[in-house]
């Protein structure tokens, strides 16, 4: 791990007592009263990484934590503790919770520990003005300006309050005395960081950083209503990222570090949004994400993302420069219990551990060295001060690179190398068996964690269940020592008396002028032999050696391409023997010996796993090294051979002797017929490599979108790739459809940036491939196209989380709560949520046909009136919220309902007509289709179901002029018998 010599704690040389201020008032008032954010530079320190005292030290889990409110007051031995931690949050009233006082209580253990205090980003309490300081975890100052030089904010600020699209403040869903305030105002910022360096930075407890709550990157249900001045996801990002670095530059000039809490990386849009962030020289120190890999909202005690959200999630880590990951991950059951998750199968709080943890593994980012991680439950929340001894036990020593996927028995398994070990993980929907590993290896388990694994059965495959991961650790691992020199020898030959055994005569055959290729070197003909038996024998001289090293020890691979993607493992075991004190300096010598001819006219990769050395030897029998552009084996080469004879009566020839290529000693017929018989051309002679491991291109097709094409003739896709340089350093990108009815033309379909056109209005997905001549990667891109020229009024496939376009009916519900699988249907999860979209045209015709998928989910059938099934309506309704519409109430074994129900304005429910035929079960993965075909002339409605109608029923009010399309999910006693899902909401005024 690469580390700065720069990086140490930011307060070299002061005193903690000493608040920590601007210049002087009149810089500081003029910052905060204009609300000007000048950029701040962020200076090496924030950003390096540093090895951490305490339990983390050496180990491959950086942790952090959060602990709030809830918890128990701290105890002096919860200083030990809480020093183990790389960084930790928690409210400012602790800080008095440990003598002399916390903080110092912590740093005595670990004075490099980073302490941060918890503050509420945009938003306040309005019933807290009259609380100390030191008790609140906002700005406050709803009534009481506190001495703000800007005053309150309900009276001398009310610019600052976000205001829903009908003018009123938005409360959070949390609570109706908790206001949200326009975080993309440059006088909102300013506000806020003045009340923090009061209430904060100009205390006793000013911490190291300050914790930033709620700072989503896209619109989050904690609102409890879309923001007017933000209506779409990509304003709100605007606005969110501008807050971002208006708090970072304002902070870091106090030198306070920030972390906010961020999140939705599951999201192309969100994971965009932390790219911004971090190329932003005013960036903050660390991202949160909350929720990451899995987590325990919702019905489900454990719900995992899709494959493509897990990635995204785990490349944020890869891909961030600057900014480190704060990695929060969660589940919503008691530590060491078992519940179930989004796919309805078993899964235990260890399993989900690791797999979040495994997942953190492969993103981590070893150059950087800041990314933390975090794993708790919803049980005992951010009250506990949670350690697992997986963090003291787990360490896989440094990385070899970045993540890889191996597709096995068409399943995605990522995977990771370590100096020590290897991490597996399976983010999809399948089991995987018999995952074959590179080298032997002792596979860890919760269970087995704290035993002496060295007694542990080697395994040379594992098995991965469905959103699981496998934390091995090379057999090797248990062999330690440093390597002073490494070398090739010709076994079998005049020079070793033409013994094939590994033992003392092959250190006469040792190879003088030959030297083993490392990594990052270009190979020359030093760097391979021309023996006719190829390379079958190698040295290692190692120091300090610890064990005894086997052929488990090791990683053999060949190829002959500078590509290492293109290599395959060496086909053969060869034999290892290890003899004390005869190496360089005394160093011990690891003989290894192929049988003759495994490794000729290609080379060889050598990785010691103990200590992660690499390096390589190739062969090219009857090559003379006539030529440093090429190791072709030609006539010349033969001309060579006459032109040097030896014999062993005359003029032996020497170890180093180009031409004998036997290593008989003697040069003469039988080294020209080895010329003659392995005679090569540009394509076929070994190449004189500059190794590379190839990593897929990184992309992104850029934020989901909406055209309006009476507006704008199609949709600008923003497309970013990346690449590492090889194979070729060219890539070659192209955007086709994957989903939709119309047909899609784009200006130039090979440019990342171009113009997408439609033939009709629809929900579209468009692919962006990148290829880099090798390796491929893709991300897909949703434009949802209205056309009010054609017959479609509204359509929502619901396949992602984007609901640009719908607002809250009435407020105060979190109502898009999370989404599940498969598809990312959404899930409404408390009593009475719902939630409307305009129409595209509110004159609609004669005939509407409205259509949508439902079912029931999750939990179990229950019994008694209304529990053996889950609703959700669907309403047609007008500008005053009057209308009609279908409830339906489907359950996962039995019959459900389908009835016909008006509503009114004030939100009161009738029957009209009576119900429909019953339709059949529609649970677990099975959604069913739900068509309405309302005839406007007759005031009659029929319902379909998957096809079949369920008969023809009268509408007793006639509202014809409905503009809105409703969706209404509701649970029965918080969703404790599972969940209603809809999708493919479409409003038409043909069938379709």
């Amino acid at each position: 791990m690469k580390r700065c010599a720069l990086n140490q704690p930011v307060r070299p040389g002061k005193d903690l007592s000493v608040p920590r201020r601007l210049q002087t008032s009149a810089v500081r008032n003029a910052f905060l009263r204009i609300g000007i954010i000048v950029a701040f530079g962020l200076s090496m320190l924030a950003h390096c990484p540093r090895a951490i005292a305490g339990g983390g030290v050496g180990k491959s889990v950086q942790t952090m934590i959060v602990y709030q409110n809830g918890g128990a007051p701290l105890e002096p031995e919860d200083a030990a503790k809480l020093a183990r931690y790389y960084m930790f949050s928690f409210n400012r009233k602790r800080y008095y919770e440990i003598s002399p006082n916390t903080y110092d209580a912590v740093r005595a253990h670990n004075p490099e520990i980073l302490i941060f205090n918890y503050q509420q980003g945009p938003d306040i309490w309005v019933d807290q003005d009259g609380l100390d300081v030191l008790y609140v975890n906002n700005i406050v100052r709803y009534d009481n300006a506190r001495g703000h030089s800007m005053g309150n904010l309900n009276v001398h600020n009310p610019d600052f309050f976000l205001l829903n699209s009908a003018g009123q403040r938005i409360h959070s869903y949390y609570s109706d005395n908790r206001y949200m305030l326009d975080f993309g105002s440059a006088g909102f910022q300013a506000y806020w960081l003045e009340a923090t360096e009061h209430d904060v930075v100009d205390q006793p407890w000013v911490p190291d950083g300050i914790f930033v709550d709620n700072t989503t990157a896209r619109y989050g249900t904690w609102f409890g209503d879309r923001p007017a001045k933000y209506p779409t996801d990509a304003e709100w990002t605007s606005a969110m990222i501008d807050f971002h670095a208006a708090l970072a530059a304002g902070l870091h000039e106090r030198e306070v570090k920030i972390w906010t809490n961020t999140g939705n990386i599951h999201r192309s849009d969100g994971y965009d949004a932390w790219l911004a962030i971090d190329a932003d020289s005013n960036r903050v120190d660390f991202l949160n994400s909350e929720g990451t890999f899995c987590h325990g909202w919702g019905s489900a005690d454990c719900t995992w993302y899709d494959e493509a959200g897990w990635k995204r999630q785990v490349d944020i880590m890869v891909n961030l420069v600057n900014c480190g990951a704060a990695i929060f991950s969660h589940v919503n059951m008691a530590e060491g219990a078992s519940g179930t998750d989004n796919y309805g199968q078993t899964v235990t709080y260890w399993e989900a551990l690791w797999y979040a943890m495994g997942s953190y593994l492969l993103g981590r980012n070893d150059t950087r060295g800041n990314d933390t991680f975090f794993f708790s439950n919803k049980v005992d929340a951010y009250n506990k001060l949670y350690w697992y001894d997986e963090y003291d036990r787990v360490d896989m020593g440094d990385s070899l690179g970045t993540y890889r996927l191996t597709v096995h028995g068409g399943t995605n398994i990522y995977w990771r190398e370590f100096a020590k070990g290897y991490v597996y993980v399976n983010p999809t929907g399948s089991d995987c068996s018999s995952i074959p590993l590179p080298v032997p290896c002792k596979q860890l388990s919760h269970a087995t964690i704290n035993e002496d694994l060295e007694g542990f059965p080697d395994v040379t495959n594992i098995s991965l269940d469905s959103h699981r991961a496998a934390i091995v650790l090379k057999t090797s691992s248990f062999v330690h020592g440093d390597v002073a020199a490494s070398h090739v020898f010709y076994n079998n030959s005049a020079w070793d008396g033409n013994d094939t055994a590994a033992n003392s005569a092959d250190d006469a055959s040792i190879a003088a002028d030959k030297m083993a290729l490392r990594p990052g070197q270009t190979a020359t003909f030093a760097n391979y032999t021309s023996y006719s038996r190829g390379v079958n024998g190698i040295m290692l001289d190692i120091d300090h050696l610890v064990g005894t090293p086997s052929a488990g020890d090791f990683a053999f691979e060949v190829g002959n391409t500078s590509n290492l993607n293109r290599w395959t493992t060496l086909a053969v075991t060869p034999t290892v023997a290890v003899r004390s004190g005869v190496g360089v300096g005394g160093s011990d010598r690891v003989s290894v010996v192929f049988p003759d001819g495994a490794v000729t006219g290609k080379w060889l990769k050598v990785t010691f796993a103990p200590t992660g050395e690499v390096f390589y030897f190739g062969n090219a029998i009857g090559e003379t090294g006539n030529s440093t552009a090429d190791a072709r084996v030609t006539p010349a080469d033969g001309i060579a051979v006459r032109n040097n004879p030896a014999t062993l009566a005359n003029n032996p020839a020497s170890i180093t002797h180009a031409c004998d290529f036997d290593r008989d000693r003697k040069v003469g017929p039988t080294d020209y017929v080895f010329c003659r018989n392995n005679g090569t051309n540009s394509g076929t002679a070994l190449q004189l490599i500059s190794p590379f491991t190839n990593y897929a291109p990184t992309v992104s097709a850029g934020l989901d979108a909406e055209v309006d094409l009476s507006v704008a003739p199609g949709a600008v896709l923003d497309g970013t790739v990346d690449d590492d340089g090889y194979p070729s350093g060219s890539l070659t990108v192209a955007w086709s459809k994957v989903a939709g009815l119309g047909d899609v033309t784009f200006d130039d379909a090979n440019a990342a940036d171009t113009t997408a056109m439609f033939s009709s209005a629809g929900v579209y997905a468009l692919q962006l491939k990148v290829d880099d001549g090798d390796l491929t990667a893709t991300d897909t891109v949703q434009i949802t196209v209205i056309d009010p020229a054609t017959d479609m009024f509204f359509a929502d496939d619901f396949d992602d989380d984007n609901l640009d376009g719908w607002t809250t009916l009435y407020g105060g519900f979190e109502t898009f709560r999370y989404l599940s699988e498969p598809g990312y249907e959404v899930h409404a999860t408390v009593l009475n949520s719902r939630m409307r979209a305009d129409l595209a045209e509110a004159n609609l015709s004669d005939t509407v046909y409205v259509s949508f998928k439902a079912r029931h989910t999750g939990g179990s059938e229950g019994s008694g009136s209304g529990m053996g099934y889950k609703s959700g309506r669907i309403w047609f309704v007008d500008d005053s919220g009057n209308g009609f519409g279908l409830l339906f109430g489907l359950s996962q074994s039995a019959d459900g309902r389908l009835e016909l129900m008006s509503t009114t304005a004030d939100g009161a429910d009738e029957t009209l007509s009576g119900a429909f035929s019953d339709p059949g079960p529609a649970g677990g993965n099975d959604p069913k289709r739900i068509d309405l075909v309302y005839d406007r002339l007759v005031d009659q409605v029929e319902c379909l179901y998957e096809g079949v109608s369920k008969g023809t029923l009268s509408v007793s009010l006639s509202h014809r002029n409905f503009t809105r399309v409703v969706v209404h999910l509701y649970n029965y006693d918080n969703g404790w018998w599972g969940q209603m899902d809809i999708d493919d909401v479409r409003v038409a005024s043909s069938p379709g």
